[in-house]
């Protein structure tokens, strides 16, 4: 069985996992934030990005600025999205009964985002409510993103 990486994203957004390739978790382009062109993000620029996961601005700079030098490169993004990764379970990880798809128990196991209980986590991913998270659900999450608020 191929093992299908769960995205944190949908269940643990973090700006810094979702900077894929120079993007940041709004889906803006490194560059398009690096508004004075220096290759690097100030706290200013980088507030232009929106804010998940119920970090404020600063703490978000603050964990992606990892030599503090005041500035986020792409370097430092590609960092943040390596450390997510690496505690990013699988599919066939949280699927403890093997059947294809997540139950709310089994969707428990997975790190949760900071302000949204177990079950607003599960209806946000479940969205043919028919009470399981399947591959397919997930993928598609992906493709959308979280939303910022309710299904």
């Amino acid at each position: 069985m191929t093992k299908t990486p769960i995205v944190v994203a949908l269940l643990a957004t973090l700006v810094a996992g979702n900077a894929l390739a120079g993007r940041h978790a709004g889906g803006q382009k490194f560059n398009d934030l690096d508004t004075d062109g220096d290759g690097r993000l100030s706290a200013a620029e980088l507030e232009q990005a929106p804010v998940r996961g119920g970090r404020s601005n600063e703490e978000r700079f603050a964990r992606l600025d990892a030599d503090d030098d005041g500035y986020v490169s792409q370097d430092e993004m590609r960092g943040a999205r390596e450390r997510v990764r690496e505690h990013r379970p699988e599919f066939s990880d949280l699927d403890t009964d093997g059947d294809g798809q997540l139950s709310a128990a089994e969707l428990e196991q997975a790190p949760a985002r900071s302000g949204i209980s177990a079950d607003e986590r599960f209806a946000r991913l479940d969205a043919d409510d028919d009470g399981y998270i399947s591959q397919d659900e997930l993928r598609a999450r992906a493709r959308r993103g979280p939303p910022p608020s309710g299904r």
